[in-house]
């Protein structure tokens, strides 16, 4: 639609022009991205704060692409990911979004500050999902060291997590199945 386009491009006042003309704000394309999802992606944060005013759906997602939340943390959006968390998103959503949760999709791309900005809004430090099978996996098969440390000092169960995060580790980083094994894998 010219919404998802606008929001995608980050035309601001096209975006506001079809707002203020009633184009609905929680269509979806055939790949099933909204404007929201599209804004959040490319890190367009105007628009992102403009589709919020106007009561997108923060939350909605689909099976292949998440929700905006989940893409922006993928993307290293921090600023993005406040705004999604300061206006309800759901840190915790499930969906079928192949990166897993918005902890995880940050996790495994190193995205520290997001990290902190999840956990501190509650993200469950131990949801299964995605490719590797947790945000402790995908830090470890990234080689991320202080997101490891992070999850494990924010209570990531080493017990449960332990055999697919040694496993990705000690394909990748020697330190991580050190820290591993002080956690008592």
């Amino acid at each position: 639609t010219p919404l998802m386009v606008a929001s995608l491009q980050g035309y601001k006042d096209i975006v506001c022009l079809l707002l203020h003309n009633g184009a609905d704000i929680n269509l979806r394309s055939r790949i099933l991205l909204s404007a929201l999802v599209m804004a959040s992606l490319t890190g367009h944060v105007e628009i992102v704060g403009l589709l919020l005013e106007h009561r997108a759906d923060i939350n909605l997602w689909d099976e292949e692409n998440g929700s905006a939340l989940q893409v922006t943390s993928w993307r290293g959006h921090t600023e993005i990911v406040r705004i999604l968390l300061e206006n309800g998103a759901d840190p915790n959503l499930q969906t079928g979004y192949s990166a897993g949760s918005a902890l995880t999709a940050a996790s495994g791309e190193g995205h520290l500050q997001i990290m902190h900005l999840l956990l501190k809004n509650s993200a469950d430090v131990n949801q299964p999902g995605g490719e590797y099978g947790s945000a402790l996996s995908a830090a470890s098969a990234g080689g991320h060291i202080e997101i490891v440390r992070l999850l494990l000092a924010n209570g990531a169960d080493i017990a449960t997590q332990s055999g697919r995060a040694l496993e990705v580790a000690g394909k990748h980083r020697n330190v991580i199945v050190a820290l591993f094994q002080e956690a008592g894998a």
